[in-house]
């Protein structure tokens, strides 16, 4: 199996698209204003990226919220994984004035500022909604489950409505995000909520080689440019069949992205 060009790749268990490398809005946040966020993002666009990957809570909700403030023009060129399961603890913000004024305040109170677990049926249900209108789309290609654990879940009762919302066309496919621990029982059991695996992995540790164990190959990874890390070229080699996701807010690492692209 050979991906289509350089540029793009068709994710492995599935029939879309996306390009070889993946935007992600983790830490899209650090920029302050709504219009920064909105040049990086335009700017990856023109870079050749084509695919975006966010959470409802990356930056409290900015992530999301970020992609949706595109013009709709730019929201037509591009492709979205988002995901349900971890939600920011005191709900989502509209700006990143209230985020650091809460991350601030939470520091010195000593809040907790872990996420806030919830696969329930119904909470998975209502941020499939809010993620839709947020994003300002009809439709989520990628729809995964962000650090599950198997035995906590209500399995069934996920897939079924996953796979009804698939059918309806508001999700193109569904899978699990996150580190080994939480993905690989989903993948050794044959889950059909692991249609798609997001998972960290780097060219020296190869984290991800558990896939090939069950069968599986390399569909969206992530982890290569931490502490240095890879270049592009190597974690592109690494997975050569699926796309890597990385963040940045500096224009110039755009500038490399586009000729990774070519």
């Amino acid at each position: 199996m050979e991906p289509r060009s350089r540029a793009t790749v068709t994710i492995d268990r599935t029939s879309l698209e996306v390009s070889r490398i993946v935007l992600g809005t983790g830490s899209l946040h650090h920029l302050f204003s709504g219009s920064a966020r909105t040049a990086l993002l335009s700017a990856a666009v023109d870079a050749g990226v084509t695919h975006f990957d966010t959470a409802p809570y990356y930056g409290d909700g900015l992530g999301e919220a970020s992609i949706g403030a595109l013009a709709p023009g730019l929201r037509a060129r591009i492709g979205v994984t988002t995901k349900i399961g971890l939600y920011p603890r005191q709900g989502p913000v509209g700006n990143s004035l209230v985020l650091w004024a809460r991350r601030i305040l939470g520091k010195a109170l000593r809040r907790d500022g872990s996420p806030r677990a919830d696969l329930s049926l119904a909470r998975s249900r209502a941020s499939l909604e809010s993620s839709l209108r947020t994003l300002r789309r009809e439709r989520i290609e990628f729809l995964l489950l962000h650090e599950p654990v198997l035995a906590e879940i209500p399995h069934e009762a996920l897939a079924a409505w996953l796979a009804d919302e698939v059918r309806a066309g508001r999700v193109g496919a569904v899978g699990v995000a996150g580190e080994r621990a939480r993905v690989e029982p989903f993948v050794a059991q044959g889950s059909p909520l692991a249609q798609v695996v997001q998972t960290r992995d780097t060219c020296s540790r190869r984290e991800a080689d558990f896939l090939a164990a069950h069968g599986r190959t390399l569909q969206f990874t992530y982890g290569y440019f931490s502490g240095g890390g890879s270049s592009f070229a190597e974690a592109l080699e690494r997975n050569a069949h699926g796309a890597i996701i990385f963040s940045t807010r500096r224009m110039e690492r755009l500038q490399e992205v586009a000729r990774c692209l070519r």
